[in-house]
């Protein structure tokens, strides 16, 4: 809700109230098709995400694998050449660069 104070010239207050709400509800997510496994490990990542009215095409897919590197794309391949407990995450951003919603997992690596 946004409110706005204006002062006309005999000093009086009006108060202007706007309500809007958003049509572009998003649900950012992912799913993996191993959650962990031994050095050298590969994991597909398959984006999930319900993007309500937003084009996909219009959309900014970063993966973010928690060991240094990332990609783009609707979907990911990582590869996993160490042992580590790791974080990775989907960023998703408009053609104009505004952040539209994000999801992490865990992948352990032994």
């Amino acid at each position: 809700m946004y409110t706005s104070l204006l002062k006309n010239l005999i000093y009086c207050f009006i108060v202007i109230t706007i309500s809007f709400t958003s049509l572009k509800a998003q649900n950012i997510s992912f799913t993996t098709d191993v959650s962990q496994g031994c050095n050298s490990l590969n994991v597909n990542f398959t984006n999930t995400s319900n993007l309500g009215s937003y084009d996909p095409l219009a959309l900014r897919f970063i993966w973010y694998f928690g060991d240094g590197t990332q990609d783009t794309g609707l979907h990911a391949n990582h590869f996993y050449s160490y042992a580590g407990d790791f974080f990775p995450f989907l960023s998703v951003e408009d053609t104009n660069g505004f952040y539209i919603g994000s999801f992490s997992s865990q992948i352990k690596v032994k």
